[in-house]
């Protein structure tokens, strides 16, 4: 943390941080293979670009972060580990103002949580609510809604909230949300936090099938043969119902299966 290796527990963040004050940070979650943080340049430069958009200095280059992060690996020593990157303004100037020069910058590496087999071997479940996030464009701390809804997730049996709003679908609270109709692969592409997991599923389907970026609309998920959302903490997870409405046959399709494996065979490769 801003420089120092130390233990989660002993870190200290001031209670004037303005990102706890006003809610002015950004963040990135990477995935680590062993020891290899999976699409690091590519969190890196949204990373970066989320902090250009709000005023705020990376304190650091990403060679040095790439070091950090080796670093904290080799201590937690996981098959699988959570890299989160977080900066935020640091201590705030008359409750409202803050110093570019001066940011909290820390890295965490964490155990992955994982969720049960079965949503990848059945397939797994979504609620909707009505509701855009802000500031799309970039990857902040306000996540109020996504913490909000979770019981309301839990209780439902689901694994992920689906923002929808005006007739149309949007993104998960955490995802990337996909359909397929055939061979047309359709994922929204304004509105929504365009995802590193995401334009990787795209560029692993460039050639099988025919993609759409594009708005979609709530009812064009009665006619969708398939259905999943993409994370980077979870990869592809196959999605077969949502609300109370079946997707295609209720149970994970062909192309949906390919994909996953393309993706696990890319991301193992590396």
């Amino acid at each position: 943390m801003n420089g120092k290796i130390i233990p989660a527990k002993q870190t200290k963040v001031s209670v004037y941080d303005i990102g706890l004050l006003r809610g002015l940070g950004v963040f990135e979650v990477v995935i680590a293979y062993g020891k290899h943080p999976f699409l690091l340049k590519e969190h890196l430069r949204r990373l970066r670009a989320s902090a250009h958009y709000l005023g705020l200095h990376v304190p650091v280059s990403d060679k040095q972060i790439y070091i950090t992060i080796l670093k904290l690996l080799s201590k937690l020593r996981e098959p699988q580990a959570l890299v989160r990157i977080v900066l935020t303004g640091g201590e705030a100037i008359h409750g409202i103002d803050f110093n570019p020069c001066q940011p909290t910058f820390f890295i965490v590496v964490e155990k992955v949580f994982k969720i049960p087999a079965q949503n990848y071997e059945q397939g797994a479940k979504l609620i909707t609510f009505n509701y855009r996030r802000e500031n799309p464009c970039i990857k902040h701390l306000n996540y109020r809604e996504a913490a909000r809804l979770q019981k309301a997730k839990n209780k439902a049996g689901a694994i992920e909230i689906l923002y929808v709003s005006g007739g149309s679908v949007y993104e998960g609270a955490t995802s990337n949300f996909f359909i397929l109709k055939g061979n047309r692969l359709i994922t929204p592409k304004d509105g929504v936090l365009i995802g590193v997991t995401r334009g990787l599923i795209l560029k692993l389907a460039r050639g099988k099938f025919k993609i759409e970026e594009r708005l979609l609309k709530f009812s064009e998920l009665k006619s969708a043969d398939e259905s999943f959302i993409t994370l980077t903490t979870k990869e592809i997870v196959p999605v077969v119902k949502i609300n109370n409405l079946k997707i295609g046959k209720g149970i994970i399709g062909p192309r949906t299966k390919y994909l996953m494996n393309k993706f696990k065979q890319y991301a193992r490769s590396g």
